[in-house]
């Protein structure tokens, strides 16, 4: 465990050593990558969302369908 946290210390000090220029370009690398992960994910759940509505449509079509 402490061998952890020296790798995370040191992984966090390497960080704190990078030149300004490569942190601005690790920050907007996450933030694109952000922003992708987000839409997507976003994009996902509205298909999924219309697609069990539009499942749930049928299939009262069909029971009223077949109650007549």
């Amino acid at each position: 465990m402490l061998e952890e946290k020296s790798k995370q210390i040191s992984l966090l000090q390497h960080f704190y050593n990078l030149p300004i220029s490569r942190k601005q370009m690790i920050a907007l690398i996450a933030c694109q990558l952000v922003s992708i992960l987000g839409i997507g994910i976003g994009a996902t759940l509205i298909i999924t969302q219309g697609l069990r509505n539009q499942l749930l449509e049928q299939a009262k079509s069909e029971f009223a369908i077949a109650c007549e």
